[in-house]
Parts: C-alpha cells; sequence; structure tokens
C-alpha cells in the first residue's frame, strides 16, 4: 500500500513496539488523527456499507455501525435503545461490525498503553449516553476464518 498516495488518500504508520489493541492504537496515534471525526474500519472488515452516510448526533462522539449477533457471539457486544448503545442490557443485544464514525474528542482523557476500544473508550462514553448506533443488514464479513474468506470470495463472484 505504501503511502496511499496511488490511491488518492494519505497512509501514515505507527510503529508499536508492543501491541495496543485498538483502543491504545488509536491512543497512539492521536497525533495523526487530527481534531475533526474520523472513519474507524477494522482492518479484516469487507462491507458494501456506504460510509458517506455516517454522521454524528449533536452531543454524540461516537456512532457506531451494528450487526444481528452471529452464532459464535451470540450474547452480542452491546445493547441499542432508542439509537443509544449502552452496556446495561437495555434494549436489543447486537454486535459491533468494526465500522465507526469518531469524534477525537473521545481520547480527550489521554489514556495511554494497551486497551481495547470498548472497554477503555467507548463504554464509559456510553454510560453517558455519548454513543449512538445503527443496525446494519447488508453485507459485511469480518475475515478471520477460510469460510470468511470463501464467503467473501463467493459474493464479490456474484458481482
Amino acid at each position: 500500500m505504501g503511502d496511499g498516495s496511488e490511491l488518492g488518500m494519505i497512509i501514515e504508520y505507527i510503529y508499536e513496539k508492543e501491541l495496543l489493541g485498538t483502543g491504545g492504537g488509536l491512543g497512539n496515534a492521536r497525533s495523526l488523527i487530527g481534531d475533526e471525526p474520523f472513519i474507524l474500519i477494522s482492518g479484516d472488515v469487507w462491507t458494501d456499507f456506504e460510509l458517506s452516510g455516517l454522521s454524528l448526533e449533536i452531543e454524540s462522539l461516537a456512532h457506531l455501525v451494528l450487526l444481528e449477533n452471529p452464532k459464535h457471539n451470540p450474547q452480542g457486544d452491546m445493547f441499542l435503545d432508542n439509537g443509544r448503545v449502552n452496556s446495561s442490557k437495555k434494549g436489543r443485544s447486537l454486535t459491533f461490525s468494526g465500522l465507526a464514525l469518531i469524534d477525537p474528542k473521545i481520547f480527550s482523557e489521554g489514556k495511554k498503553g494497551k486497551y481495547d476500544l470498548w472497554n477503555g473508550i467507548l463504554l464509559p462514553a456510553s454510560q453517558k449516553g455519548l454513543i449512538t448506533g445503527e443496525i446494519y443488514e447488508g453485507f459485511l464479513v469480518n475475515i478471520n476464518t477460510i469460510e470468511d474468506v470463501e464467503k467473501l470470495d463467493a459474493y464479490l463472484s456474484e458481482g
């Protein structure tokens, strides 16, 4: 991929001596993120989700794209109640897709080191009602197994 210029984008890299997790990695890259909301896409996700439709509500620090719970995660990751994400079992149980629009203000505590995105950043903000979400019912595959690769290959072959 290089620096992304051949694709019309800018890609910058930060070396992590120790893997910091998604939350820690974003915190470590805070100086590159800037002050405008940014789109987070997990590196192992392929989707046809229309990213240009993402937006933040006033007073919201993140908007998450959520999915029906897959077989491997029947309990889900979080709950959605009237458009707000929570962990208190209010609303519908769903799974985080790996797609989000995030306001960098969510990193205001300057947390350092290794931590995951949900427990380290999103959960505390959701407890204050600052995280919104939507359910996506289109095609999205989290590529973790050979079966996932085959599912994506079949989908793209249908094209």
